[in-house]
C-alpha cells in the first residue's frame, strides 16, 4: 500500500479557484447591463386608453414625449368608476405616472396623493386650470377636474416637465 502524501491547500489556492469562476460570470453581466441599459423600447399603451375609452371614460392622450416612452399601462374599473395609470420614464429617468379617473376626485386625490399634499397654487395650460401640489415624499403633482373626470401628472420629475406632459394631453 502506497501512501500519497498532498500538501494542505492555502488559502491562496481557493481564491485562485473562486476568480477562475467568479470573474467571467462578472463580466458577462456588467457587459449584458452596459449592452442593455437604455435600450428599453417601452411598450405601446394604446390598447390600455382604447379599454379606458370602450369603459367610458373620457380620456385624453398625450402627444409629442419627446424622450419619454411609456413603461407601464393598465386600466382599473371599480363601483366607483373607471381609472387609466399610465407610467413614463423620462430622458434622465425620471418618472411620472398619468393617472385619468371617473372616481370622485376627493377620493382619488386622497388615494393618489396621500396625506395632506401642500396645494402650490393653479397653473393655466391650454386653456385649463391645473392645480400644482407637492406630496408628503416630495413629488410634485398636477391636477385637473372637469365634467366627472380627474387627470393627476405625477412624478419625481421637474413641474416643468410634468406640464410638459399635461400640456401635450389632447
Amino acid at each position: 500500500m502506497s501512501s500519497h502524501y498532498t500538501q494542505p491547500r492555502r488559502p491562496r489556492d481557493m481564491a485562485l479557484s473562486l476568480a477562475v469562476i467568479l470573474v467571467p460570470i462578472a463580466l458577462i453581466l456588467g457587459g449584458w447591463r452596459l449592452l442593455s441599459s437604455g435600450t428599453d423600447p417601452g411598450i405601446d399603451p394604446s390598447a390600455r386608453y382604447q379599454e379606458a375609452a370602450d369603459s367610458g371614460l373620457s380620456v385624453l392622450r398625450p402627444s409629442a414625449l419627446d424622450g419619454w416612452r411609456a413603461t407601464t399601462a393598465a386600466v382599473a374599473r371599480t363601483g366607483d368608476g373607471v381609472t387609466l395609470r399610465v407610467g413614463y420614464v423620462g430622458p434622465n429617468d425620471s418618472g411620472v405616472q398619468l393617472i385619468e379617473s371617473s372616481v370622485e376626485a376627493e377620493k382619488l386625490l386622497g388615494n393618489e396623493l396621500g396625506e395632506q399634499p401642500r396645494l402650490e397654487g393653479n397653473v393655466e395650460s391650454r386653456g385649463r386650470m391645473w392645480q400644482s401640489y407637492v406630496t408628503r415624499d416630495g413629488n410634485a403633482a398636477m391636477v385637473w377636474t372637469q365634467d366627472g373626470r380627474t387627470i393627476i401628472v405625477i412624478g419625481d420629475a421637474k413641474q416643468a416637465d410634468l406640464m410638459g406632459i399635461a400640456d401635450g394631453l389632447q
